[in-house]
C-alpha cells in the first residue's frame, strides 16, 4: 500500500514537472559537418506545442533549425555533436514561435545511445525570467550612472542606449537604426581671439546653404562650433553628407550685383569694419568671420562664405536624436510586423523634425493613428 502511494506521489511530481516543462526527444544528425542538417524532432509533448503555436504534425517535418534562433544550423550541430560526446548539455537559447515573436528557454540534452541515438532534451520556458533580469540590470546600470558625476546629457545618452539594448527588438529581429544626434550644433575649429570675443553672438538674417539645400533664419556662434534654427533645418544633410562647406549668405536680400554697387562706394577715411557696416549692413560678427575665414570682403565673399564643419557635437548635445525602429517594421498603424498587437510610435521611431513643435506633432498624431490601429486590431477575430 505504502509502495503503491509512492509511485503515486512520484508519478504526480513527474507529470507537474513535465507540465512546466517541455520535452523533446529528437534524433542527431547523421552529419553535423557544415551544411548538413539539424536534428529532427520525432516527438513533441503538447506543451511545447501549445508554446511554440505549431501543431504536432507541423513540428514532425520541420528541422529544429527551424525554431532554434538566432542559432545557425553549424551552431545547432556543433551543439548536438558536444552533448553526443558528453552524453549529456545545458544551453539557453532563444526559439521562435509560428507567429514569428520569441520566447527565451533553458534547455537541458541528454543522448542515449539506443536505437541508432536519440537526444531527450527538457525545455523550460525562462522568458519571464530573462525579462525580469534584463530589468534589474537597467535599473542598476541606470542608478549607477545617476550616482556617477559628470554631464547629465550623458548620463540621458547612457540611458538611451541601456533602453535600446533591454527593449529586445534586434533580438526579436526588429532592425532598430543607430542612434544620431539631429538638431544639433556642428564643431568648428575657432581661433582663440573670435571664440573669446563672439562666443554666445547671435547671426542674423542669414542664407544658408548645403549640398544644395538652403534655408534662411538665423545662426549662434559658440564656444564650440555654431547651431540655431537655421543650422538645425539643415542638420540632417550636415551629418549625413559630411565634407561640403556651409555657405553663409549674410545679405540674402541683395543680389551680387546690388551689393557690388554698393561697394564701388568711396570709403573715405573709414576704417574697413565701419565701411562694412555702412555700406554693406555687416554686424561685427560677420565683418569678423569674413576675417575668420579668410574670405575676400567683397561682393562675392559676402554673398557665399565658405564654413569648414569639423562634425556634430554628439548626441548628448543635441536637442533630438535620429534613429530607432525602422518604420519598414511597421505597418499603416505602427503596429510592429514581427510582434502583432505590438505599437511603436513618436520618438520609438527612426525619424527627424526642426524644432518648433513638429517633433510634438508627429509625436501625437502617430499616437492618435496607432490608438485607432489597436482598437482596429482588438476589434478583429481572434484578438481579444
Amino acid at each position: 500500500m505504502c509502495h503503491s502511494i509512492y509511485r503515486w506521489i512520484v508519478s504526480l511530481v513527474a507529470y507537474l514537472y513535465l507540465r512546466c516543462f517541455f520535452v523533446m526527444i529528437r534524433r542527431p544528425p547523421r552529419s553535423t559537418q557544415s551544411g548538413s542538417s539539424a536534428a529532427s524532432d520525432v516527438y513533441k509533448r503538447q506543451a511545447y506545442c501549445r508554446m511554440t503555436g505549431y501543431t504536432h504534425h507541423e513540428l514532425a517535418k520541420m528541422n529544429i533549425r527551424d525554431i532554434d534562433f538566432p542559432d545557425s544550423p553549424d551552431e545547432v550541430a556543433s551543439r548536438t555533436e558536444e552533448v553526443i560526446k558528453k552524453r549529456s548539455g545545458f544551453v539557453d537559447m532563444r526559439q521562435r514561435r509560428k507567429d514569428g515573436s520569441f520566447f527565451d528557454a533553458v534547455v537541458s540534452s541528454t543522448f542515449l545511445n539506443v536505437s541508432g541515438g536519440i537526444l531527450v532534451s527538457v525545455c523550460r520556458d525562462i522568458t519571464i525570467i530573462k525579462e525580469n533580469q534584463a530589468e534589474r540590470s537597467l535599473i542598476f546600470g541606470l542608478l549607477l550612472r545617476g550616482n556617477q558625476p559628470g554631464d547629465e546629457r550623458r548620463f540621458m545618452t547612457d540611458a538611451v542606449e541601456l533602453l535600446k539594448k533591454w527593449s529586445g527588438c534586434e533580438a526579436a529581429g526588429i532592425r532598430v537604426n543607430a542612434f544620431k544626434p539631429a538638431n544639433s550644433r556642428f564643431l568648428v575649429d575657432w581661433s582663440k581671439i573670435f571664440r573669446d570675443k563672439f562666443a554666445g553672438t547671435p547671426v542674423k538674417n542669414v542664407g544658408l546653404t548645403y549640398a544644395g539645400h538652403r534655408v534662411r533664419g538665423e545662426l549662434m556662434i559658440s564656444q564650440e562650433g555654431i547651431e540655431g534654427g537655421a543650422i538645425y533645418a539643415l542638420s540632417k544633410g550636415l551629418r549625413e553628407k559630411p565634407g561640403h562647406p556651409l555657405i553663409i549668405d549674410f545679405r540674402p536680400d541683395l543680389t551680387v550685383e546690388a551689393l557690388a554697387q554698393r561697394l564701388t562706394r568711396p570709403r573715405g577715411k573709414d576704417s574697413q569694419s565701419n565701411y562694412l557696416r555702412k555700406v554693406a549692413g555687416l554686424s561685427p560678427v560677420a565683418i569678423n568671420l569674413l576675417r575668420e575665414t579668410g574670405t575676400a570682403p567683397d561682393a562675392a565673399g559676402i554673398k557665399a562664405m565658405p564654413l569648414k564643419l569639423l562634425r556634430p557635437a554628439g548626441i548628448s548635445r543635441a536637442i533630438s536624436s535620429a534613429g530607432g525602429i525602422d518604420r519598414n517594421e511597421l505597418d499603416a498603424n505602427f503596429q510592429l510586423k514581427k510582434i502583432p498587437g505590438c505599437y511603436a510610435v513618436g520618438e520609438m521611431l527612426d525619424w527627424e523634425a526642426p524644432t518648433g513643435g513638429y517633433l510634438l506633432t508627429a509625436c501625437f498624431a502617430s499616437g492618435r493613428r496607432a490608438g485607432r490601429g489597436v482598437l482596429g486590431w482588438l476589434g478583429s477575430p481572434g484578438n481579444n
